[in-house]
């Protein structure tokens, strides 16, 4: 962890989103949660974000859980990376498959939620205890900065309240998945400014590409013929051409991609979070995502988050 008054961030690999909320849920006074529904996100998601501990599922479409592991270990910026087997493989000879290619301890389930606690929390005390390595080596001595990434989020326990992210709003529920009643009706007391960004319905008006003078054009030109991805599309979201972005970039951020990168790249953690501990997102308009409904306008952040760096990589090859 990066230092005893942070939370540990966990992610959780598992095919079945239920399985996310109910681990979630299980972990949501302890830890920081994101997670990944598949073997390819979840080495993406461990190596961008390098969490804590990992939480694996064995049985899982196009790459299994054992794969996932081999891969992670062999990875230089993921191999300190400690990794639990949870999983509904109960042989010895699973066990001994996982534990051999690098994994610290086999979960079957069913489990019980004390004990996954238990060993999550040991198995982190054992982390801290040995000497930093890898690309977390400097954590150990300096806190990380308060900035886009971190998935430092609103201790449990405390007013649940409201959790900014670029225009969407949690809250967390007493009961997890499932509750609707609200930890406290004082959430909306907490004055937490929005991130200023285009997602954020009190920040700067949408940027039409037609706004952007000649010079400006021709600093993204470009960008009109980007063999990148389409943007998805989010009724919310005001930039969503290549171009729109590449202009707000430059507006914004001085030409700055790591900067707006880091933005969206937060988001996408801090919903994961979210919907991991069974919340609720409110939306610019008032709309409330959670559910199938959060699951989905997660996939597209993610997606806009992978655009976004393949635009990145674009525009540092036509400056």
């Amino acid at each position: 962890m990066s230092d005893t008054s942070s939370k540990p961030k966990v992610l959780i690999v598992d095919d079945e989103t239920i399985n996310i909320q109910f681990i979630g849920n299980v972990l949501r006074d302890y830890a920081d949660v994101i997670f990944a529904t598949n073997g390819k996100d979840a080495l993406m998601i461990a190596k961008a974000n390098s969490p804590d501990i990992i939480l694996l599922d064995i049985v899982m479409p196009d790459m299994d859980g054992y794969e996932v592991c081999k891969k992670l270990k062999e990875d230089s910026d993921t191999g300190h990376i400690p990794i639990i087997f949870v999983t509904a493989e109960s042989s010895s000879e699973d066990e001994a498959r996982g534990l051999s290619l690098g994994a610290i301890d086999f979960v079957t389930k069913p489990f019980n939620p004390d004990v996954l606690t238990a060993k999550v929390k040991n198995n982190l005390e054992q982390q801290r205890s040995r000497p930093p390595r890898g690309r977390r080596a400097s954590d150990s001595t300096q806190a990380p900065a308060e900035k886009p990434g971190s998935s430092t989020m609103i201790a449990a326990g405390v007013i649940a309240g409201a959790l900014i992210v670029a225009g969407v709003v949690g809250y967390k529920f007493m009961g997890g998945a499932g509750t609707d009643t609200p930890e406290t009706a004082q959430s909306s007391s907490i004055k937490t400014p929005a991130p200023t960004s285009e997602a954020s319905t009190s920040s700067t008006k949408p940027t039409p590409e037609e706004d952007g003078d000649a010079v400006e054009m021709s600093r993204v030109v470009w960008a009109k013929t980007s063999k990148c991805d389409t943007l998805p599309q989010v009724a919310w979201w005001k930039n969503q051409t290549h171009v729109k972005v590449a202009l707000y970039v430059n507006r914004r951020h001085k030409g700055d991609w790591d900067v707006y990168a880091d933005k969206w790249s937060s988001q996408h953690v801090k919903l994961q979070n979210i919907y991991a501990k069974g919340s609720v997102a409110i939306v610019p308009g008032g709309r409330r995502l959670a559910g199938k409904e959060l699951y989905e306008y997660i996939q597209k952040v993610r997606q806009r988050v992978e655009v976004i760096g393949c635009l990145s990589k674009e525009a540092a090859s036509n400056k």
